[in-house]
């Protein structure tokens, strides 16, 4: 599944260190996947090793292989973007997740 920003005029990119306990696990995941189907920016995070997974995409995040005190990019284009990123960043941080 793809999603295409509607006014792609804003872009936030930024590094976010996780703070969730299990790394970008289910619990992350399903926050994310969750958020990014609310929102009009396209959401995408990339591990270390420049791997990287468009937040729609539950099974490629799972795939990043990504725990707790990773370094992670994560990228919002849309007209929403920084509202994206912030509230990725904060599930990120461990804000509000269940494993």
């Amino acid at each position: 599944m793809s999603k295409t920003p509607r006014n792609s005029t804003s872009r936030m990119e930024g590094e976010v260190i996780i703070g969730v306990s299990s790394g970008l696990g289910t619990g992350a995941v399903r926050a994310i996947h969750s958020l990014t189907s609310r929102l009009n920016s396209v959401i995408e995070i990339e591990n270390s090793r420049g791997e990287s997974a468009n937040a729609l995409d539950r099974y490629d995040m799972l795939l990043l292989g990504v725990a707790k005190g990773d370094a992670v990019k994560v990228r919002c284009v849309g007209s929403d973007a920084r509202a994206a990123f912030d509230a990725v960043a904060a599930i990120l941080d461990g804000q509000g997740v269940d494993g």
